[in-house]
């Protein structure tokens, strides 16, 4: 049992006691399981430093909630930040005025969205805190969190259908980068998630190549987990993809190989790949960069206005919920025609 104190003299004492008490309730058979008992609650919110309280938990999301290692990498860069900010500082002294100054620190090196995002996760804190009565009182990042106004901003634009059949063609003829073509065309075709796309092995798919399971993603870490929300389904190909499968597979595959290697095997390393093929053939075709963010925007937009599926349709083949398609990744309602309510 972790007291959660600074390791001292006197805390060690304090934790040797509260082994002979949990001994001698043991014997006694009065032992409390929930360890409520031996937890000095108001001891540890006068004593335990918001780094310390970070650092615990960090290591819940890591150990219990297992969060994806992209969502890891961010807390654990804020956990820096903590370090930096609050140094030694214990959690009973902290209020909203020591909140809306760290909320201030912040803003001279992150942008407002990345500013609201990282207070959030320090009211998460203290909400998790709170429910293990770590700390006590009100929440002190509710309102500076709230304070964080962010400005709409208009958002990168979806790739046209126009311009994501000159990319594919494009590899398909590059000297250097048609290896990666087949990868290319799957991908953009598919609406998937990059790293779902490089975890796909001859396995995942039926045997006629007119399904596949998606439910694993390498990471940017080159690790293969469940799905981002694991969110597993299996999706339809459209009859060009099927075919672009079938020759690709060998007649003699191993359903253990993965579909889209690297060029010296293993996993395709994407950030390698968006950093040379992607960006190259993109300015070789004149079409301005975007992030691999908006392949998938890609997809959800000329899903919808391009081919008349619903957002509902869209959802179920993208595995996601319908009101965050509609928020995060459908293209703006200026695809809508807007009636003229004065014309004759």
């Amino acid at each position: 049992m972790a007291l959660g104190l600074p390791d001292t003299e006197i805390n060690r004492r304090i934790a040797e006691a509260k082994a002979r008490q949990i001994e001698s309730d043991l014997h006694t058979r009065q032992f409390d399981p929930s360890l409520n008992k031996y937890t000095d609650r108001q001891l540890q919110s006068t004593t335990l430093s918001v780094v310390t309280l970070y650092e615990r938990w960090l290591e819940y999301k890591i150990e219990v909630e297992k969060v994806y290692e992209t969502t890891l990498d961010k807390y654990k860069a804020l956990f820096n930040t903590v370090k930096e900010f609050f140094k030694k500082n214990p959690v009973s002294t902290l209020d909203e005025s020591g909140a809306a100054r760290f909320r201030d620190y912040l803003a001279t090196k992150l942008s407002d969205v990345t500013l609201k995002e990282r207070i959030g996760m320090m009211k998460a804190l203290w909400d998790w805190a709170s429910d293990r009565e770590y700390v006590k009182g009100r929440n002190p990042w509710k309102v500076v969190h709230e304070s964080i106004k962010v400005a709409p901003t208009q958002g990168e634009k979806a790739f046209s259908t126009t311009e994501l059949r000159e990319i594919v063609q494009a590899f398909r003829t590059d000297p250097q980068y048609s290896y990666y073509a087949d990868f290319v065309e799957f991908f953009l075709s598919m609406g998937c998630r990059t790293g779902e796309a490089l975890a796909l092995q001859w396995k995942h798919f039926n045997d006629e190549l007119t399904e596949v399971w998606i439910g694993e993603s390498i990471t940017t870490k080159n690790k293969r987990k469940p799905t981002k929300a694991h969110n597993a389904a299996i999706v339809n190909l459209p009859l060009r993809v099927s075919e672009l499968l079938k020759r690709r597979r060998p007649e003699d595959f191993d359903p253990e190989a993965l579909v889209f290697p690297g060029k010296k095997g293993g996993n395709l390393n994407a950030k390698t790949f968006y950093k040379g093929a992607w960006k190259t053939i993109l300015k070789k075709q004149n079409i301005d960069y975007r992030r691999p963010y908006t392949l998938r925007k890609s997809f959800v937009s000329n899903a919808i206005y391009e081919h008349g599926m619903t957002i509902e349709q869209v959802a179920t083949i993208t595995r996601h919920d319908p009101k965050v398609l509609k928020d995060s990744y459908l293209e703006s309602v200026g695809m809508i025609a807007t009636p003229d309510i004065l014309a004759d």
